[in-house]
């Protein structure tokens, strides 16, 4: 399977189901993007939005991923002697039942000698809060028309994909799209931030 992914929806339903979910690289937003192909997805953010391989286990995924870019499939690494990181403030206020199983992967992951290193990234929750809703806010407004455009889909404005949007919440975001609540956020979002 395969899912758009700007904000977690190829890795909160995987993790939500057991499975794996990969978010490539959107590299420069543009040609560096991992999974490139303008018609695969329909545009939200295209500095965010990328596309997600989800599979049963990480050897899936892996096949996936060297199939959709042509090449050859990634080597698994000794786990002995990696460092990986731990930002210690995503890891507080979990759920109970998830805290426990993060915790037991945490210890399995050092049981098989990794070097976890528990350091916070300064600033991150406040850039993210600068960056990410003007992006995905923003966006939208310039790239959904030009998809519709470039698709030859005639007849469709951004007023009635708003109209046929069912979900509450769906609808409260798209509105926020409509009234350009973080236009004046965005040149900072992408030029400062």
């Amino acid at each position: 399977a395969s899912l758009q992914l700007v904000s977690g929806s190829t890795r909160i339903p995987a993790a939500l189901t057991g499975t794996v979910g990969l978010r490539p690289s959107v590299g420069n937003g543009g040609k560096e993007r991992r999974y490139h192909d303008e018609n695969a997805v329909f545009p939200l953010s295209h500095t965010r939005d990328t596309v997600g391989p989800m599979g049963r286990s990480v050897a899936d995924v892996s096949l996936l991923d060297s199939v959709i870019c042509g090449t050859e499939r990634a080597v698994a690494v000794p786990l002995s002697g990696l460092r990986m990181g731990i930002p210690p403030s995503l890891w507080s206020g979990l759920d109970e039942s998830l805290e426990k199983v993060v915790i037991a992967a945490r210890d399995k992951l050092e049981g098989c000698g990794v070097e976890l290193i528990y350091q916070d990234i300064p600033d991150l929750h406040t850039v993210y809060e600068k960056v990410a809703a003007p992006l995905v806010l923003h966006e939208p407004r310039a790239d959904i028309p030009a998809y519709l455009e470039a698709s030859g889909v005639k007849g469709i404005t951004m007023e009635e994909i708003m109209k046929g949007i069912s979900s509450k919440d769906v609808k409260d975001s798209f509105k926020l799209v409509m009234d350009d609540v973080c236009g004046s956020q965005y040149e900072d979002a992408i030029s400062v931030h």
